[in-house]
């Protein structure tokens, strides 16, 4: 049996309006298994219930029914503290869209210490961890800087590593990437890959991008609240028809080898980057 650190079954959320007269289901009956140390990509447009799971699993919303296990723990326990509630959300760190809004410190140690030092940890296991936490995020030469001075990449590598000093099982990135260019796009895609390997933090990376989901291990795919597709990328990356009719932008180089196999040449289904598109090719032509 897999080891989960998060389950959740026949999970629903409906948002209700104010004279309580209609609700908005947003998920539907949602089941999802989350194993221990592996990489899971969650994609789906905007509009697709992500972010709203991504609330949930933080217990900043809670569910309209269903339940959610946590690290064995079930978070929709009633009977559940602030000091539990504190505690799953030290267990199952969150990465916003927006970095600005999780920093909240004017030097990066010391943003980075803050969470640490609100739950007591002693001053000098405080600045272990500071260091530990910039050095694994590749920011420790930027320890004494402003983070106004920081590219938006840099900022959220800060986040992550704010996450990182309380000593998470888990992180959720919820459209962490959004907000940034190509370059602070990758600088985070590759911090938190290089999490995942070396340090066995389980990653659940929330995306409308399909280029970032490439080498989750797992990628579920999301639309108007429930799951639609589940399985590895190159298998997702193989319906190129059914993503687009979920009104995913499907990357350029899936889409040219789709055209490609149409077209009568040999290629095998899933492509996901050009480096493997053309040694496909370089391989049709050299026979």
């Amino acid at each position: 049996m897999a080891d989960n650190i998060i389950s959740v079954r026949n999970l629903c959320f409906s948002y209700t309006e104010e004279d309580a007269a209609k609700e908005h289901p947003v998920l539907k009956n949602l089941n999802i298994d989350i194993e221990r140390g592996s990489f899971v990509s969650i994609l789906g447009h905007n509009g697709s219930g992500k972010s709203t799971f991504a609330k949930l699993l933080n217990m900043i919303l809670t569910p309209t029914s269903g339940k959610i296990y946590i690290d064995g723990r079930d978070i929709t326990d009633p009977d559940m503290t602030e000091d539990d509630v504190f505690d799953i959300r030290r267990r199952v760190g969150m990465v916003f869209q927006n970095p600005d809004n999780q920093i909240v410190q004017n030097v990066v140690e010391e943003d980075v210490g803050f969470g640490p030092e609100n739950i007591g940890v002693p001053t000098k296991k405080i600045w272990e961890r500071v260091e530990e936490s910039l050095k694994k995020v590749g920011m420790l030469h930027e320890r004494k800087s402003s983070p106004n001075h920081l590219s938006g990449g840099q900022k959220q590598r800060v986040a992550i590593a704010g996450i990182l000093a309380m000593h998470p099982k888990c992180i959720v990135l919820d459209e962490s990437t959004a907000m940034l260019d190509p370059v602070g796009r990758r600088e985070v895609l590759d911090a938190v890959k290089t999490l995942n390997k070396e340090e066995h933090i389980t990653i659940l990376w929330i995306t409308h991008y399909m280029e970032e989901v490439t080498e989750a291990d797992k990628v579920i795919v999301m639309n108007k609240g429930e799951i639609v597709m589940e399985g590895k990328p190159k298998e997702i990356f193989a319906e190129v028809e059914t993503l687009q009719k979920y009104h995913l932008d499907v990357p350029q180089v899936t889409l040219l080898a789709h055209e490609l196999k149409k077209r009568g040449m040999t290629i095998p289904v899933g492509i996901t980057s050009a480096d493997e598109l053309v040694d496909v090719i370089a391989k049709q032509l050299g026979k």
